[in-house]
């Protein structure tokens, strides 16, 4: 019999692999089942549609890019490591920057009002500090 010389990630790599990827499959969907009901931004002050769109972007990218974390945590381990923290590190500071934008004078009528469903996806992990959370234990442990 031949002897398999692949190594398996250690569980802790798995285990955020798995989560990563759950994240990010629950976090499109939900944000896939958001973007019909862009209809109430018609009614919002000027500005506001393109803020839901460049921050729906942003989150989907964010989104996805967890995924390909968690598949390279899942096929590497270790290695995957590095690409996994920049994108939780990433996320934290997206969901830092948000507040940020409500307090710009000239951002704040068109942010306000979609800050909500334009990133419902990426809150899915954000109310949880999942992100940062991610990103110590991959650091530190």
């Amino acid at each position: 019999m031949s002897e398999n010389n692949t190594r398996r990630p250690e569980k802790k790599y798995v285990a955020f692999g798995i989560l990563h990827v759950g994240f990010s499959i629950i976090g499109l969907y939900i944000t896939i089942a958001t973007l019909d009901s862009v209809a109430f931004l018609h009614a919002s002050p000027p500005g506001a549609v393109k803020s839901y769109y460049v921050m729906t972007i942003a989150n989907v990218l964010l989104i996805a890019l967890l995924g390909v974390a968690g598949y390279q945590l899942l096929r590497r381990g270790s290695a995957g490591t590095s690409f996994s923290k920049w994108i939780c590190l990433s996320e934290v500071c997206y969901i830092l920057l948000l507040p940020v934008l409500w307090l710009l004078p000239g951002l704040r009528p068109s942010v306000i009002p979609v800050t909500g469903i334009a990133n419902v996806g990426l809150m899915v992990q954000g109310a949880g500090l999942y992100p940062l959370i991610s990103l110590v234990m991959l650091t530190r442990f």
